[in-house]
């Protein structure tokens, strides 16, 4: 059912009979497949897909960062997630080549794995987010309190004195060869 008069759309399904509640588009500049909800709020499911640039600029209506969105590209250098980005699902970086990431103040979730087997030289966080922060080699919780991922940052990293807890995905993939801790009760 749709009335083009006032721009209101209702597809529904022939199996199920329930409301549809996204569309998919190509953001072709940048190579990206995003799925769309009726609200206007986008999911990055698929990057990689033909297109012009190295770097990634990841357009302002997604929220989500999905599940394997970056699976195995190599083909930017650069991805910058726009204010608004709250999520990083689970694996959403695995095994890309991509070196440089910037999160901005508004993820409040990056999911387990999701920086994983990527080989990183810098993430950049906004210096505001509430809820992560780096020191340039690794990420850690907003009070350095978790270890959660090591970028690969040259033979040796010295963990934060105020880490207490190392998550268990953080030396994945990582070519750091000596770590060295400096906080007694660190599980």
């Amino acid at each position: 059912v749709c009335d083009y008069g006032q721009m209101f759309c209702i597809f529904r399904s022939p199996n199920t009979n329930k409301n549809l509640k996204t569309r998919t588009i190509i953001d072709e500049e940048y190579g990206l497949e995003i799925e769309i909800n009726t609200r206007g709020r986008g999911k990055l499911v698929k990057a990689g897909l033909k297109h012009s640039s190295d770097e990634c600029i990841v357009p302002s209506y997604v929220k989500t960062i999905g599940s394997m969105a970056f699976d195995g590209v190599c083909d930017y250098t650069k991805v910058i997630l726009p204010p608004g980005v709250t999520t990083i699902e689970e694996c959403a970086f695995k095994d890309s080549c991509i070196k440089q990431l910037v999160i901005p103040l508004t993820v409040s979730k990056i999911g387990d794995g999701a920086l994983a087997f990527s080989d990183w030289t810098k993430v950049e966080i906004d210096p505001d987010n509430p809820y992560y922060s780096t020191d340039g080699k690794a990420l850690y919780s907003k009070d350095y309190s978790s270890l959660l991922y090591l970028f690969n940052s040259g033979d040796s990293y010295d963990v934060d004195y105020r880490a207490r807890k190392v998550c268990s995905n953080a030396f994945r993939n990582s070519s750091v060869r000596e770590i060295n801790f400096h906080s007694p009760t660190i599980s």
